[in-house]
């Protein structure tokens, strides 16, 4: 998303392994344009499917 003074980013990469696990890595990206630097955040989330059932 690209607003007037800043864009944000989401990138998502999702895997799933049928009846094993799932993982989802997310990074978000933050910049306001006059400055000369950008948030990151990143998280990571994995799981059993065993254990979410």
């Amino acid at each position: 998303r690209v607003m007037p003074g800043s864009f944000f980013i989401l990138l998502r990469y999702f895997l799933r392994i049928d009846n094993v696990m799932l993982r989802i890595n997310d990074t978000r990206l933050y910049h306001e344009f006059p400055k000369n630097y950008i948030l990151r955040e990143f998280t990571s989330r994995e799981a059993q499917v065993k254990d979410i059932h």
